[in-house]
């Protein structure tokens, strides 16, 4: 007989604008750049809840993630220990309406089915793709920052640490040129599936940081019966397909063997197989970043269409840290 699951419904709702990456923009010497991520990482929301684990049971988190092998095993544990079986995840909820990611666009769940119809057609849009699904849209937009760091003793720029960080908001799109902010009360929705005999610590409410440089969101977590749909033969990217190899040359029994094959994601130029990177983004107790740095990855971005030669809810690595998690075609 199956272990019993507990499922946990977390809401994280922004309270201004978050600095989430995704991995560093690479060939740039002079300045540090870093790729927006428009959700959190699976292993970020994997470090969320460990962090509020450990303030709930008055621990103290020992050690530091300072390289791949060291930072998956401290992460596998911290979620054992939590009683965190798997994550599922994002849904992004406006106006009570559930949405999924594609690139930095947010289409409602229900037009998912017209969404894989434009895709398999394999036209270009004229960046007409999102009119043809739906009315009303949403898309990310990032808000870029620029800053230096100083020499302290001669008072003058240090050579080679200038940066760029990107915080991101979803905006409703009214007009290809006009658009508006979403106003606060929107959320990241996850589904956590937990031990039940390892859940007495979740809380309801809490304010807390997230992402980078000290920004705050309402956590909000609570017992549900929604459960992960139901894997079935075709499906859309929640979260980054992290695999090995180098890009574009990747071979599609490469990445996973359970993919028969993989349409792309919609772009407005029509559909399109991207390869982007991610990384294991994830951030301890007592500081921001631990001075780690974070594994990259070539990865499939989420919207991503994939054929599946098996009805499996994940693909390709560190799927025990909620990568390559799917959101099944209804049949």
């Amino acid at each position: 007989m199956s272990q019993a699951r507990e499922f946990l419904e977390l809401r994280i709702k922004p309270i201004e604008p978050l600095h989430l990456t995704a991995g560093p923009i690479r060939g740039i010497d002079l300045i540090s750049a870093t790729r927006a991520s428009y959700a959190p990482l699976p292993t970020t929301v994997i470090g969320l809840l460990a962090n509020i684990y450990y303030e709930t049971n008055n621990k103290t988190q020992t050690g530091k993630i300072q390289d791949l092998d060291c930072g998956v095993e401290d992460l596998l544990k911290v979620k054992d220990e939590a009683g965190i079986e798997d994550v599922w995840g994002p849904l992004i909820v406006i106006n009570g309406r559930e949405h999924f990611l594609v690139e930095n666009t947010l289409l409602p769940v229900e037009t998912l089915k017209d969404y894989v119809e434009l895709v398999k057609m394999d036209k270009e849009c004229q960046g007409e793709c999102y009119q043809d699904l739906t009315k009303e849209y949403y898309q990310f937009r990032e808000i870029s920052k620029v800053g230096i760091a100083i020499n302290m003793e001669t008072r003058t720029v240090r050579q080679g640490f200038m940066y760029v960080q990107k915080y991101t908001w979803p905006y409703r799109v009214i007009k290809d040129d006009e658009s508006e902010p979403v106003p606060p009360g929107w959320y990241y929705k996850y589904i956590i599936i937990m031990n039940p005999q390892k859940a007495g610590w979740i809380r309801g409410k809490i304010t807390w940081n997230i992402g980078g440089e000290g920004r705050q969101a309402l956590i909000e977590m609570g017992r549900t019966n929604q459960k992960p749909p139901q894997p079935t033969k075709e499906a859309i990217l929640l979260t980054p397909l992290i695999f090995t190899g180098e890009k574009p040359y990747v071979e599609v029994d490469k990445i996973d063997p359970n993919i028969g094959k993989i349409h792309g994601i919609l772009t407005s130029k029509g559909p399109k197989i991207k390869i982007t990177t991610t990384s294991l983004g994830y951030r301890g107790k007592t500081n921001q970043s631990e001075n780690c740095r974070r594994p990259i990855y070539p990865a499939l971005p989420p919207g991503t269409l994939v054929e599946l030669k098996q009805q499996v809810s994940k693909l390709g690595l560190y799927t025990q840290l909620g990568y390559g998690a799917t959101y099944p075609l209804p049949l």
